[in-house]
């Protein structure tokens, strides 16, 4: 690789089974506004309207050293830095398609980013590793796999924003109390919880439960197929989800009652299996006892909590209280 000052123009071998590569322009993001013209003018002069260019790749983030550290704890936004998404505009113009890795110690929310960058690979604040991790997941030697934990604002002004929150809130008010959107945006989030992107695709099909009605003290097995549907081996982690229709308090709209890795190779196909005790759902009622309620449950499974491949109800036929130290906190998955 050449190049200084924020630029550098080298190549990116492609996965080691094949023979493909790239040639890449990597760009610095910068932390002040006054360094963009120079590393825009530099950028030009590796990427002419002759070069070989493929793709360009461009840091961002506010959390990759100890000067970026120290101005997150002064930002009251969750996007990048203002010179940040200037340099994505101006990088924009070359009409090369840009990757963009984002380095940082909590969620960056941009439109900018989500808008012009053709991708984007949250890497949060890695270790020594960090690098060569990064670099095989952009040679395709490492399908990434994984899902974020967190859900993602579109804006500082959404926050507080969960997966969990009760009926009637955030992206789930009914129009009878609420708004069914902000005067200038969604109330969804930007990325929900539990979402993240791979080279290949994955699906969903026949959700077996062990029983339809049953006691508070019973356990509930679930099951389901997961298949590969690309052409790649990858990783899905795939989540259970569970739902109260109608409870004597309120309840989340929707909770993560577990997940798996299943590794599936190109047309390969595995069963995933979750046992779920039903004191998993119990909840504190009125007088503070953790109650398993009698009621319908939603049980529901996919790739995030926006993206729910399978869906099916179970009943629970009769109330019942328990110590909360006997309560189940997980379901237990077997992938086979």
């Amino acid at each position: 690789m050449t190049g200084s000052d924020g630029v550098i123009r080298g190549a990116i071998g492609g996965h080691p089974d094949t023979a493909d590569g790239a040639e890449i322009a990597i760009v610095v993001a910068p932390l002040i506004r006054g360094r963009i013209p120079t590393i825009v003018k530099k950028v030009n002069t590796i990427v002419t309207p002759g070069s070989t260019i493929d793709v360009v790749v461009t840091d961002q983030g506010i959390a990759v050293n100890p000067v970026r550290t120290d101005l997150i704890k002064r930002l009251s936004e969750a996007g990048l830095p203002v010179c940040q998404e200037q340099l994505i505009l101006r990088l924009k113009q070359l009409g090369i398609p840009m990757v963009g890795i984002h380095f940082n110690g909590r969620p960056v929310s941009s439109d900018i980013a989500d808008e012009n960058l053709n991708a984007i690979l949250e890497c949060w604040s890695p270790s020594e590793m960090g690098a060569q991790a990064i670099v095989e997941t952009m040679r395709g030697v490492c399908n990434p796999g994984g899902k974020l934990p967190v859900t993602v604002a579109r804006c500082a002004g959404q926050l507080p924003v969960y997966y969990n929150h009760p009926y009637g809130s955030s992206w789930h008010q009914g129009e009878s109390i609420g708004f069914a959107n902000y005067v200038d945006m969604t109330h969804k989030p930007r990325y929900p919880f539990g979402f993240g992107l791979s080279y290949t695709t994955f699906a969903y099909s026949q959700l077996q439960l062990s029983g339809k009605c049953l006691s508070p003290c019973d356990m509930l097995e679930i099951r389901f197929r997961v298949r590969n549907t690309g052409n790649v081996p990858g990783t899905e982690v795939v989540q259970l989800y569970v739902s109260d229709c109608y409870a004597s308090v309120c309840r989340p709209v929707q909770e993560l009652a577990g997940f798996a890795r299943v590794e599936l190779r190109p047309g390969e196909e595995k069963t995933v299996q979750f046992c779920l005790e039903l004191s998993q759902l119990a909840f504190l009622d009125e007088k503070m006892r953790w109650k398993i309620e009698a009621g319908e449950v939603e049980i529901c499974v996919g790739g995030s909590s926006e993206d729910i491949r399978l869906k099916e109800i179970m009943t629970i036929t009769d109330d019942a209280y328990i110590e909360g130290r006997n309560r189940a906190f997980w379901a237990e998955a077997s992938v086979f």
